[in-house]
């Protein structure tokens, strides 16, 4: 985008994130707290203090301590004092709770909206977010008093750096020390977050950078933080009552695949031109672009099927503790609406060489401005 439309664009963004907190404020509203958000408030905010939530005495399964913290920092703000809310719970306890899911859901909405505007078109911008708002876990963590909607936020920053960074054939320093802030954070969140960590840096070495020294901050230190708190974790019982594939299309839903698959199958075509020397589908490389945020989708779904068979390996013949629930691989929304956003794209502009498409398509449509 030109760089005089950029107050424009900041603007809509800006209206945008005030428009979605204020839409989570009346689903936090509506929306009564349930058991576990109320557990967490008053067994993992509440109880520990600050330097026994940074130590992970923390009594969940995720001990990383970032998200109690800010809802220990929001309620001491507040001077808010968690009443029994298993039996009473008014307006202000709904709301009070949810305003760091509520805030880093709205700002992951924001962000999204952002990238593509400001790299692409305005328009590609609001087809980012029709696919957001299409998204099952957006709507069902929005407003929860749990660490998903802060899990999103950070996949969300670390998708869109990963292929800001990319997109450069110089290293982007900035990006680069954005991206280790991003794995710090991420370490701070969630256990989970070490494949995701792993995943990143892995593509970044083999498509961009082969100096092991930065990978120190970008890799180790945020990896061995989260086993840190994985090392302090309790270990429970668990057992599925949905099948895998439930567990992950609530997350990435079965329409991202297909994207996946198209983009997959041109880019086939497209190399296998490439050797053979037969006519090229593609004149242009527009489809090469998407080659690293496809791969880092696929990596990560991989990433996922992995934990779902360890689950599998270990899971409770009795049904004893808890069930499965797709929550767990909520970093596979942000994935799937960047990389869907993307690769459409993409595949759009490969495809620009068609008759029929070249009467839809046109560069200022879904294209970068300037």
């Amino acid at each position: 985008m030109l760089k005089s439309k950029l107050p424009l664009l900041y603007f809509l963004s800006g209206l945008l994130f005030l428009s979605c907190f204020y839409f989570g404020l009346r689903l936090a509203e509506h929306k009564f707290l349930w058991n576990d958000e109320i557990y967490s408030q008053i067994a993992s905010v509440n109880g520990p203090s600050y330097s026994n939530l940074l130590l992970g005495r923390i009594g969940e399964g995720n001990t990383c301590p970032l998200f109690y913290s800010i809802q220990k920092i929001i309620c001491d703000l507040w001077q808010y004092k968690t009443p029994n809310l298993w039996h009473y719970q008014n307006v202000f306890d709904r709301i009070i709770l949810r305003l760091n899911p509520i805030f880093f859901m709205s700002a992951s909405i924001m962000c999204i909206f952002f990238y593509f505007s400001r790299f692409y078109s305005l328009v590609a911008g609001v087809y980012s977010l029709f696919i957001t708002f299409s998204s099952y876990m957006v709507w069902v963590y929005w407003a929860e008093a749990r660490p998903y909607g802060l899990w999103f936020f950070f996949t969300t920053l670390q998708s869109l750096f990963f292929i800001y960074l990319l997109r450069h054939t110089e290293l982007n320093r900035r990006a680069w020390t954005g991206l280790v802030v991003i794995h710090f954070f991420l370490s701070l969140t969630v256990i989970f977050s070490v494949a995701q960590i792993l995943i990143v840096s892995g593509l970044i070495w083999i498509l961009k950078e082969r100096n092991w020294k930065k990978y120190v901050f970008l890799v180790f230190i945020p990896s061995s933080i989260a086993l840190f708190y994985y090392l302090q974790a309790p270990h429970y019982q668990f057992w599925f009552d949905l099948t895998s594939e439930q567990l992950i299309r609530d997350c990435f839903s079965r329409d991202r695949f297909y994207i996946l698959f198209i983009f997959f199958f041109l880019l086939g075509m497209y190399f296998l031109a490439q050797k053979t020397g037969l006519p090229k589908s593609f004149p242009d490389k527009s489809l090469l672009e998407g080659v690293p945020c496809f791969f880092l989708a696929v990596l990560m779904l991989l990433a996922a099927f992995a934990v779902l068979v360890l689950f599998k390996i270990n899971v409770s013949p009795q049904k004893e503790g808890f069930p499965i629930a797709s929550r767990y691989f909520i970093y596979l929304t942000p994935v799937g609406i960047i990389s869907t956003t993307l690769l459409s794209m993409n595949i759009f502009w490969a495809l620009s060489g068609n008759r029929w498409i070249q009467m839809l398509n046109n560069k200022a449509f879904l294209g970068p401005i300037g």
